[in-house]
């Protein structure tokens, strides 16, 4: 008989519903300073009233059978590469291992970057020329970031990604949260046998692609991290619950903590090219600006 009150706002779930439809992914909207979650969509998905008085045999068998996987909640327990949003933390590594924009010299992208005898491409056929670090996140340069992932060890890569929660669950109040994958070299070990596999493996990693995996809300709430100015929160949907005779039996966690172990200046540079990415000219993301608002992002 207790009331059960959300953090999600019905308006915006409705719309990212409406937006979804038809595709298979997940949408997560989060206060970056309190970790609410406004809406969590994932698509393909079920009515739950079908199964909140008891469910037949067809209709589960129905769901359960659905190689579409309406039952799967996709933002919470599907993981993917995260793609061009984990080089944000690769730029923060590279940084707070004490590189400077600028001290190292990189080969300009032409489209492509010859390692060993393979060429690893840029998304940009023609290239981007020659950029900077900051340039590099604006434009989202996959070339930049392989000359990264080839100075930096597997270990240092995988440290610095724990740094912001991407080697554990976020404590989401959803069931079935899982975690995603952070390669370092006891993994590559494992996988590949000691030494038998090669840095080619991190170039892969430094774009977000191989075997780096993490789930939508894991990449909300590292974006959320960037956002707030350094603190880890507690993504939650829970606001309170409140009994019948009106008493507030439980509130959804707000708690939030500073990073302690954050190289500062990496970060407020990491947080400047991330408004770069949809304010400046050429950033990926200049196509969401909207009107009269400041706005960052990663594409």
């Amino acid at each position: 008989g207790n009331q059960l009150y959300l953090t999600i706002n019905l308006d915006l779930q409705q719309y990212l519903d409406r937006a979804l439809e038809g595709r298979r992914g997940s949408i997560v909207i989060m206060e970056p300073a309190t970790g609410r979650v406004l809406a969590a969509s994932s698509y393909p998905d079920f009515d739950p009233n079908t199964i909140s008085v008891g469910i037949t045999d067809e209709i589960w068998s129905s769901l359960h059978d659905d190689p579409e996987k309406p039952l799967f909640n996709r933002s919470v327990q599907a993981t993917y590469p995260p793609g061009s949003i984990h080089k944000l933390l690769v730029a923060y590594i590279y940084l707070e291992e004490g590189n400077r924009p600028g001290m190292t010299s990189f080969e300009t992208c032409s489209g492509r970057y010859k390692f060993g005898n393979r060429y690893f491409k840029c998304w940009k056929e023609e290239g981007h020329g020659k950029l900077d670090l900051y340039g590099s996140i604006v434009e989202s340069c996959d070339v930049y970031f392989y000359q990264i992932g080839e100075m930096l060890s597997a270990n240092i890569l995988a440290e610095g990604c724990r740094v912001f929660g991407m080697d554990r669950k976020t404590g989401i109040d959803l069931p079935s949260e899982v975690t995603g994958l952070i390669p370092d070299q006891d993994y590559f070990n494992r996988k590949f046998g000691k030494g038998k596999w090669t840095r080619g493996h991190l170039l892969n990693c430094s774009i977000g692609q191989g075997d780096i995996l993490a789930t939508p809300v894991q990449l909300a709430l590292i974006t959320s991290i960037f956002a707030n100015g350094g603190r880890m929160v507690v993504p939650h949907l829970v606001d309170r619950i409140v009994d019948t005779g009106g008493n507030e039996v439980y509130r959804g966690s707000g708690n939030s903590y500073p990073i302690s172990r954050l190289d500062r200046e990496a970060f407020r540079y990491v947080r400047r090219a991330m408004r770069g990415v949809v304010e400046d000219e050429m950033g990926t993301g200049r196509f969401s600006r909207v009107k009269g608002l400041a706005s960052a992002g990663k594409t």
